[in-house]
C-alpha cells in the first residue's frame, strides 16, 4: 500500500486482512478509502454491509447492499444479504407489533 498509495485493489486486501483480525473498524475505513478511489468497487462495499451487519447498524448495511446491487444485481452474496436484511426489518417489524398488541391487552384488561 505505501509503494502503490492509490491502489484501490491493495488497499481492499489490506481492508480485507483487516476484517479477518476482526477489526471492522480499520476494515470500514480501509473499504471506505478504496470506494473513494473507486466508486463502483463493490467487493469493498459489500465487505462494509457485512461488517455493518456484525455491528448491528442496519441502515448502513442496507445503504452498501443497495449501491453494490445497482452495480452488480446478480451478485448471489448480496442477493443473500439483502434477503437477511430484508428478515430482519420484517422481524422488527413483528416485534414491535407484538409488544404494541401487548400493551393494548394489558390496558384492555385493565379496563374490566
Amino acid at each position: 500500500v505505501k509503494q502503490r498509495p492509490g491502489d484501490a485493489k491493495a488497499l481492499h486486501h489490506l481492508s480485507v486482512a483487516a476484517y479477518q483480525m476482526g477489526d471492522r473498524a480499520a476494515g470500514i475505513e480501509l473499504s471506505r478509502q478504496v470506494t473513494r478511489l473507486e466508486p463502483k468497487f463493490v467487493p469493498a462495499m459489500s465487505n462494509m454491509a457485512v461488517a455493518y451487519v456484525y455491528d448491528r447498524q442496519w441502515t448502513r448495511a442496507r445503504y452498501w447492499v443497495r449501491q453494490a446491487m445497482l452495480l452488480d444485481p446478480d451478485d448471489a452474496s448480496l442477493r443473500r444479504l439483502r434477503m437477511k436484511l430484508r428478515l430482519h426489518t420484517l422481524a422488527e417489524a413483528a416485534a414491535w407489533v407484538a409488544e404494541e398488541a401487548a400493551v393494548l391487552l394489558r390496558a384492555m384488561l385493565r379496563r374490566r
